[in-house]
C-alpha cells in the first residue's frame, strides 16, 4: 500500500497500474488481486493507512497573528510534503469517483493539522476577538490556497505564511467574531 500511495504522488492516479506497483513493491500480482480487486481498491484502501495526525498544540505566542502563524506553518509543511502531492496525484480521480473522493476527505482530515478552538479561545481571552467561534470555511480557504500554491510551483515560504495570515485568516475572524472593545 505504501508503493501505491507513493506511486499516485509521483506519477498521478490515472498512470499507476497494479503492474506497476507489483513491480515496485516485489510482491506477487496473484496476493495482490486476492486481496483488492483492482487499483481503485487497493489505492481507497492505501489511503487509509498512514500516520494519524498528531493533535498539533499551536504555542501560545501571546498574539492571535503569531499563533496563526505557528498553526500556518505546520498545514504548509503537509501540504508542501507528500501528502500534498499524494493529493494532486488524486486530483483528477476524486472528481471522477466518489469512494476516492471520500478517502482522500478522510484522509485529509486525519492529518492536516486543524486549529484548534484554544487559539481562538486565547485570542478571546486577550481581547483580540469578541468570540471565539471559527468560521467554518476558514481551514479550507488556508489549505486551498496553500494547494494552489503547490500545483502552481510558487513558495509556500515565511512570505506567504505572512500573507495568508494578515490579509486573510486574520480579516476572517475579525469579521466573524470581530475585534474586541468600542
Amino acid at each position: 500500500m505504501d508503493v501505491a500511495l507513493t506511486m499516485v504522488a509521483e506519477v498521478g492516479y490515472a498512470a499507476v497500474t497494479i503492474d506497476a506497483v507489483v513491480a515496485r513493491a516485489r510482491a506477487s500480482k496473484t496476493t495482490v488481486y486476492r486481496r483488492w480487486a483492482d487499483k481503485r481498491a487497493l489505492v481507497a484502501a492505501a489511503m487509509g493507512t498512514g500516520p494519524r495526525a498528531q493533535p498539533f498544540d499551536v504555542p501560545d505566542t501571546g498574539s492571535l497573528r503569531g499563533d496563526l502563524i505557528a498553526y500556518a506553518r505546520a498545514l504548509a509543511a503537509v501540504i508542501d510534503g507528500f501528502e500534498g502531492r499524494l493529493i494532486l496525484g488524486m486530483s483528477q480521480a476524486v472528481l471522477e469517483d466518489a469512494a476516492l473522493r471520500a478517502s482522500v476527505q478522510e484522509r485529509s482530515k486525519r492529518i492536516a493539522p486543524q486549529l484548534d478552538r484554544r487559539v481562538l479561545e486565547r485570542a478571546r481571552e486577550r481581547g483580540e476577538l469578541r468570540s471565539a467561534e471559527q468560521p467554518p470555511i476558514l481551514g479550507e480557504v488556508a489549505s486551498s490556497l496553500l494547494v494552489y500554491r503547490l500545483v502552481c510551483g510558487l513558495p509556500v515560504d515565511d512570505l506567504f505564511v505572512a500573507h495568508l495570515v494578515d490579509d486573510i485568516l486574520l480579516p476572517a475572524l475579525r469579521h466573524g467574531g470581530g475585534p474586541a472593545g468600542p
